[in-house]
Formats: structure tokens, sequence, C-alpha cells
């Protein structure tokens, strides 16, 4: 039977064992040893290399990790801040994306063309001509969809960032740190 190296760091603990290879000349004494490893549990246990002689020791428990820094009261709003921030985009978000991106992105030329249109019926409004000749509407039925959707939008807009600005107030109004970590940010939003 080929006989087993069993190599150690430099603090003696055992890393792991190999068959000796025929051609090895003598182990070095400080990093491996042909000595028999003890009988141990390695859940609990590990062996040590010490004074040229295994020994088996418990596995200490792990330091306990030190406790975290309380946050200053500067990262408690600066989180809060970041969590109203998330539910205003949430909120706007249940407006606006019904809509693709490309329709949103045409809003500006819509009211526009709707506000030209509403001011002079003579108004050149090639994008309200070509929506409305494919949905069957005349353009000034189009035109006033248009606006009150506008308004509609504007409104809830409205609501919505003044509840944001209304959230940010009161977070930077606040300086004691138990306020702000019971501070809820999910109330106050008006109802779309």
């Amino acid at each position: 039977m080929t006989p087993l190296i069993h190599t150690f760091d430099a603090d003696g603990y055992y890393l792991g064992s190999s068959e000796l290879p025929p051609f090895a000349g003598d182990c070095n004494p400080d990093v491996a040893t042909l000595d028999e490893l003890p009988a141990y549990d390695p859940q609990t246990h590990r062996a040590r290399r010490v004074s040229g002689a295994w020994a088996v020791e418990a596995i200490p428990a792990p330091e306990p990790a030190p406790e975290p820094e309380p946050p200053t009261i500067e990262q408690l709003k600066a989180d809060l801040q970041a969590r109203v921030n998330a539910q205003y985009t949430q909120r706007m978000n249940a407006v606006a994306l019904p809509y693709p991106q490309y329709e949103r992105e045409s809003w500006p030329i819509q009211l526009q063309e709707a506000q030209a249109l509403a001011a002079d019926p003579a108004a050149a409004t090639p994008w309200i001509d070509a929506c409305a000749t494919q949905r069957g509407l005349e353009c000034s039925e189009l035109a006033q969809r248009i606006l009150a959707k506008d308004s509609s939008y504007r409104f809830i807009s409205g609501q919505l960032t003044g509840a944001r600005q209304a959230h940010e107030d009161a977070i930077e109004a606040l300086q004691d740190l138990e306020a702000l970590r019971s501070y809820d940010e999910t109330q106050g939003w008006p109802q779309a």
C-alpha cells in the first residue's frame, strides 16, 4: 500500500492528503508528514500539527459579526426619499405605461395640434388628420378627446407630484431617528 503524505499550513492546520509518489524523497517537515492522522470528526474538530505531532482541537465558534453602525439621519432620509420616489414612479407608471412608448412620445405633438385646432378650426394638424382618418372620427372630436385626456393626465400628474413633494418636505423636516424609522411612505397618495 502506498503511504499517504499529509500536508498542513504554516500554522500547522491539516490541508489534505495524497499518495506519496514512488520517486519522492523525504517530505519537508515544515509543511508535510507521513505520520498517520488521528481520528476526528471534521465537522466539529480539526487536526493540527504541534511540536512534531498531530493534535485534535475543536473548531472554534465563528466570531460574531460586528454590530452594524446605526444609520445616520441623513442616510435614513436618503433611503426614505428613494422609497418615496419608487412609490411615485410606480403610480405614474400605472397612468402612463398602458400607452405604448411611441404613442407617449407623440403626446406633445397631439396636444399642440389639438390646442391649435381648438383655437383655429382651419389650423394645419397633420397628426390629428392622419389619426382621425384611421379611427373614422372628425378631427374636432379627436382634438377634444386629446384635450380631455391631457387635462386628466395633468391633474393626476399634479396630484402625484404634489404628494411626492409633500413626502419630501415631511422627511426633510424630521430630525428624530425613531420618527424617520416609522415614517410610512405608502400613505398620503391620491387614489387614481
